[in-house]
């Protein structure tokens, strides 16, 4: 005579704290996942940017970026857009020297204070969404701050006249644009030589302007434009 049959073991039943649980482990492996493809997608670009920085720029392609610089519609975001990605290539370039008096002598700067300073328009985003054209020209200014101003005088007065605005641009709420500011006054101040003109003695106009308030504002975090 057999014996009384086996009954499989219950299955334990999930408390609602372990639900919890584990609902929080779920949404955190997704975050960590979606992360990983953010950096992934970074470090993608930075490499691009790193490989293009490499290649030198001819004179004739110089010429080509001013030329449609000054005939891009500052309504047409798009056209606008590959321009000024294309300057920014050539002043990123390490392997030659920014070509600082031709960009300050084609009227560029003037171009980069309007884009800058216009919500409306500096709020565009860029063909691949990736960025604004706000953020492109900033980056563009930035590496123009890498040369001696005190050796260049258009160029001073051209970056002088865009201060007001980058400062204001430290307390953006988009990060990216906070930090490209901060890096042109860093740029700014830390490339420019003594000029025996007053105007354009580039640290004490930059002083004047309220930057180092700002500088503070960005590395505490504080979100309040710092006024001049």
């Amino acid at each position: 005579m057999s014996g009384p049959a086996k009954r499989a073991p219950l299955k334990k039943g999930v408390t609602a704290a372990e639900g919890t649980s584990r609902r929080r482990e779920d949404a955190g492996r997704h975050r960590r996942a979606a992360r990983a493809g953010r950096l992934s997608s970074k470090r993608r670009v930075l490499m691009e940017a790193a490989q293009s920085s490499a290649v030198a720029w001819t004179e004739e392609e110089l010429r080509a970026v001013l030329r449609e610089l000054q005939a891009a519609p500052r309504s047409d975001a798009t056209r606008l857009a590959a321009a000024l990605l294309a300057l920014q290539r050539i002043l990123a370039c390490e392997a030659c020297d920014p070509p600082l008096d031709e960009v300050a002598n084609a009227g560029v700067l003037e171009l980069l204070q309007s884009v800058v300073a216009n919500a409306e328009v500096g709020a565009a985003p860029t063909a691949d969404g990736e960025s604004t054209l706000q953020l492109q020209a900033l980056h563009c200014v930035a590496n123009l701050a890498t040369g001696d101003t005190g050796a260049h005088p258009r160029l001073a007065n051209g970056l002088l006249a865009l201060v007001p605005h980058v400062v204001l641009l430290t307390a953006s709420p988009a990060a990216a644009v906070a930090e490209a500011a901060a890096w042109t006054i860093g740029n700014l101040a830390g490339e420019a030589s003594q000029h025996p003109d007053p105007d354009l003695d580039v640290r004490k106009r930059l002083h004047a302007a309220g930057t180092v308030a700002a500088l503070a504002s960005v590395v505490h975090g504080r979100a309040e434009p710092v006024a001049p």
